[in-house]
């Protein structure tokens, strides 16, 4: 497609460190960015890269774009912006004959556009050796366009220097689109280009360093507590090994007749009962088993204080299992859920239909891609939005005076997830056959 009209609104970028200005039709690259866009939406995982011609004006140290034509390619090689011999041979063709457009009247072939949805934005062998076939010029320029989800698409220009190489910004250099009416509200009739945030999508990775034995760091290593003979004997571990105690061996009694030894006199026997006093009371059996209760044995308490905490961490274990079976479970359903949300979305791209009613056009859509929607206006020529109502939205389709025979017609609908649109442009013929729009 090609947007050529007369518009005091333009954004300017210089080459870093040089005197080289770019000016480009702010209009002109919306347009360019919604069909780059449109691409990278097609397919998932990347999308279908496009390319295109860049016309203008140029001067020693400027250059003014103000038109595009697509650049046809049949990708037979995959959505990359590959193009084929078939490709090339077209290209050439159309390169030879665009001085017989009238839309590109007193422009000059400035260079031209890749996207680069599937890679960063950096020229690469093939796109340089192509390039320098067919732009061999100083001055010539390269732009490298890569949409981004979620955030503003991102452009590096490249313009060819007097000494043959590319010379501008960057992937980490690149710049954004200002909003249409900036440099309105300036008064200049040019606003500067926005420099791009730095990407984070791909964090810088740092070399990994081999330690070295000096650093390696040391191993904490606690050594095992001995305990003391005292707390040994008083205090026993219950859950030490055991180890093997040697019994002292006790020699033979050996009477004290065969010995030859004069035997001890015998005791006398007493019928008296023994001293009341080594027999504890019942008071004091009570008492003692009451402190046996209140005072646990050291090596039992210590005992069940290390089953009640294995038991724990065995707990805490299976806890935190389920909550990460539960997690995954959750995260899958989200996944899901989410794609079957996405899936009902309305289409991006709304196709649009003109016919002629002198003296309007009347002009119709798909009323599945208006009817929901929360907001939904035209804009002809790139001027003011005019909102549809809710029975245009309903009915998709809309009436508009037409004000000459080229009229660029667009379609904007708002949903809460997604943006549609539709562009269009309508050319009456000179002759008598029927109307046509191209879109």
């Amino acid at each position: 497609m090609i947007a050529k009209h007369p518009a005091t609104e333009y954004a300017t970028w210089t080459i870093p460190g040089a005197s080289f200005t770019v000016s480009y039709w702010l209009s002109l690259f919306h347009e360019i960015d919604f069909q780059v866009n449109e691409g990278y939406r097609r397919i998932p995982h990347g999308g279908i890269e496009i390319g295109g011609l860049l016309f203008g004006s140029a001067e020693e140290n400027a250059a003014r774009i103000e038109a595009f034509r697509i650049i046809e390619c049949e990708h037979s090689r995959g959505p990359s912006f590959v193009l084929s011999e078939r490709d090339l041979a077209a290209l050439r063709t159309q390169l030879s004959s665009a001085g017989s457009d009238s839309e590109l009247d007193g422009l000059k072939l400035l260079g031209w556009f890749i996207a680069h949805t599937r890679s960063d934005l950096e020229v690469n062998e093939r796109e340089n050796r192509l390039f320098n076939e067919l732009f061999p010029e100083p001055g010539k320029l390269m732009i490298l366009i890569k949409p981004e989800r979620f955030q503003p698409t991102r452009f590096a220009f490249l313009v060819r220097g007097a000494d043959g190489k590319l010379a501008g910004t960057t992937g980490e250099n690149a710049i954004i689109l200002p909003l249409p009416g900036r440099a309105e509200r300036a008064g200049s009739g040019e606003v500067a280009s926005i420099p791009a945030p730095v990407s984070k999508s791909r964090p810088a990775k740092a070399q990994p360093e081999s330690p070295g034995p000096e650093s390696e760091a040391p191993l904490d290593v606690k050594p095992a507590a001995v305990p003391s003979k005292e707390s040994t004997a008083q205090d026993p571990d219950p859950l030490a090994t055991p180890a093997t105690i040697p019994v002292p061996i006790e020699p033979p009694l050996i009477p004290a007749a065969a010995a030859g030894l004069p035997r001890p006199p015998l005791a006398p026997l007493s019928m008296e009962p023994p001293p009341s006093h080594d027999l504890p009371s019942i008071e004091e059996i009570r008492r003692r088993r009451s402190e046996a209760i209140r005072q646990p044995d050291p090596s039992e308490t210590r005992a069940a204080h290390q089953q009640i905490t294995q038991g724990i961490q065995q707990d805490s274990r299976r806890s935190n299992a389920r909550l990460a079976i539960v997690l995954f479970i959750a995260a899958a359903l989200g996944c899901v859920v989410g794609y079957f949300i996405y899936l009902q979305l309305p289409p991006a791209v709304i196709p649009l239909n003109v016919e002629k009613r002198s003296p309007e056009l009347i002009i119709s859509w798909p009323s599945e891609q208006t009817r929901d929607a929360g907001y939904a206006a035209l804009r002809v020529d790139d001027g003011d939005p005019i909102v549809l109502s809710p029975e245009q939205k309903t009915q998709g389709q809309a009436a508009i005076h037409s004000a000459g025979g080229n009229v660029k017609i667009e379609l904007i609908a708002q949903h809460w997830m997604r943006d549609s649109r539709g562009i269009l442009r309508y050319v009456e013929p000179l002759s008598a056959s029927p109307a046509r729009a191209s879109q």
